[in-house]
């Protein structure tokens, strides 16, 4: 294990496996609120793979982001806990070699109107998206088998979900569209087997909804209050 350290505002180390982790330094990154935009992983030459751990930009000023294709997961990197900062993040370009947003990656940040997931995605983490709530639509890649709980929990204003008919989802967590009080649309593929508690809790506009035969769970509550559902 190779340990670096980034002009005293990042930790770089780079594991047995020749995977670079970036970590910024809390009692540094915090003091650049004036930065409005940054690019993450790109050119870390002595590996090939890029991880941006722990919660390195939370509460960060930064309206534009892009993660380069360098970096295949992300951890708390981008969250918000200072409701001052819930509008600022707008515009985020995600790398094609993302398989995993980890939990509360991107929680809170209200100003985030849309977001392309990579077709090589696997897992939506635990509050991901919670919060988000000018999100209008988002389109699950086929590759994804876990929404985590409350992944999408809050965004009031996201219209549609959709997935593909080929869609490898398997679970959709507890809450993980509680108060998505919008939407109207959602597809849930051919291969869905569990729908956790109140994942659907609140969709008050939510019209109608086709489950696959795959199912074998629907929790409890878990289309509670859906009072437009048809069927």
């Amino acid at each position: 294990q190779k340990n670096y350290d980034g002009f005293g505002l990042f930790n770089f180390t780079i594991d047995d496996n020749n995977v670079t982790h970036i970590k910024g330094r809390d009692d540094k990154v915090r003091l650049f609120n004036q930065i409005t935009g940054a690019t993450f992983g790109r050119t870390c030459e002595e590996s090939q793979e890029v991880v941006l751990d722990g919660n390195s930009f939370t509460n960060a000023y930064l309206e534009r982001v892009v993660i380069a294709d360098e970096v295949t997961s992300i951890g708390q990197f981008f969250r918000i806990e200072d409701y001052r900062f819930v509008n600022v993040l707008k515009e985020i370009t995600i790398g094609k070699r993302i398989t995993t947003i980890g939990d509360e990656s991107f929680q809170n940040n209200s100003g985030l109107t849309s977001i392309k997931l990579p077709d090589v995605l696997t897992s939506i983490g635990q509050s991901a998206f919670d919060h988000c709530s000018s999100l209008t639509n988002i389109d699950i890649p086929a590759s994804v088998t876990l929404i985590g709980d409350d992944a999408f929990n809050f965004c009031m204003n996201l219209g549609s979900v959709y997935l593909p008919g080929d869609s490898e989802l398997l679970t959709i967590g507890k809450r993980a569209f509680e108060m998505c009080v919008n939407l109207n649309e959602i597809s849930f593929g051919n291969k869905l087997t569990t729908i956790g508690d109140a994942a659907f809790h609140l969709c008050e506009n939510l019209t109608e909804i086709k489950l696959p035969g795959t199912v074998e769970t629907i929790s409890k509550e878990a289309f509670y209050c859906c009072t437009k559902l048809r069927g």
